[in-house]
């Protein structure tokens, strides 16, 4: 399971992960645990994630995770050659950070929202709400 999980006003949700054989989409569970015991939750795919997110932000309708634009180069972490997170190299600077919006109770391919500004990579994401005109999420990121 994911490192971080989420109240959220009719569930405790957590999240795994894995990635697909050719490396360009991710693809991952939702694991719900209500109020009454019961556990549940749906499956969908986040496209072209590369590097899976570190967190995720939960609303009554949608699990939000926050993705940089990203690559893994990790053969020299398996060498010994440098640390886990010296792998890791932003595919663009300019290609701009993604939010995947996955809809928590049909699951599916998750609606991108791709955000223009610089590459960010997400650290933590402090909460997520629906709005009127879409989902909004917090996050705490680096360039």
């Amino acid at each position: 399971l994911s490192a971080h999980y989420k109240p959220c006003e009719d569930a405790t949700v957590a999240w795994s992960w894995r990635q697909t054989p050719d490396g360009d989409d991710l693809l991952v569970t939702l694991h719900e645990l209500d109020e009454a015991g019961n556990v549940g939750g749906v499956s969908g795919v986040l496209e072209d994630v590369a590097f899976a997110p570190h967190d995720l932000a939960v609303t009554p309708s949608s699990a939000l995770f926050v993705t940089a634009p990203a690559v893994v180069e990790p053969l020299l972490y398996i060498l010994g050659l440098r640390g886990p997170a010296q792998g890791v190299f932003f595919r663009s600077a300019d290609e701009g950070t993604t939010v995947h919006v996955l809809d928590r109770r049909a699951g599916g391919t998750a609606r991108r929202y791709n955000f223009d500004g610089g590459a960010y990579h997400p650290v933590h994401v402090a909460g997520g709400w629906d709005a009127p005109d879409g989902p909004v999420v917090l996050a705490s990121c680096w360039p």
